[in-house]
């Protein structure tokens, strides 16, 4: 089993079979998507055994920074070299950086606070008519 983490092609979104409690979010994730944040560069993909199956990323949304995970439900082998990953992303940001997460989602809760993220108290509902959790990593 070989794991790596690789700068994020935007054809290695397609190939991510997402996880049950974000199979919904595959409508967004086409073309238009995919370019722009494969020419963003800030982002990665983790492959097990040369297969997309999770990748992250951060961008700038409305004036802030934001991270943003897709995971597919092959994604454990991966998820210890992905935390660490995404947490050398995170620690070269220079300002807070948001993330929303499912209140559904225990897993998602776990794995953010892993990542240093703490709940804001905010909860708004999202495009996809679900309620999400909005979560800090502030910069220190």
């Amino acid at each position: 089993m070989a794991v790596e983490i690789a700068p994020l092609l935007a054809a290695d979104l397609a190939e991510i079979e997402l996880q049950a409690s974000q199979a919904h979010m595959r409508k967004w994730m086409g073309g238009d998507f995919g370019a722009a944040i494969e020419a963003a560069g800030n982002c990665a993909t983790a492959l097990l055994d040369g297969v997309p199956v999770a990748c992250a990323g951060i961008c700038d949304i409305e004036g802030r920074r934001y991270a943003w995970a897709f995971l597919g439900h092959l994604a454990r082998p991966v998820m210890l070299a992905a935390s660490r990953a995404c947490a050398e992303a995170l620690s070269r940001e220079t300002s807070d950086v948001f993330t929303h997460c499912r209140m559904d989602v225990p897993a998602n809760a776990r794995w953010l606070k892993l990542l240093g993220f703490e709940p804001t108290g905010t909860r708004d509902v999202l495009p996809d008519g679900m309620t999400y959790e909005l979560w800090v990593r502030k910069h220190v």
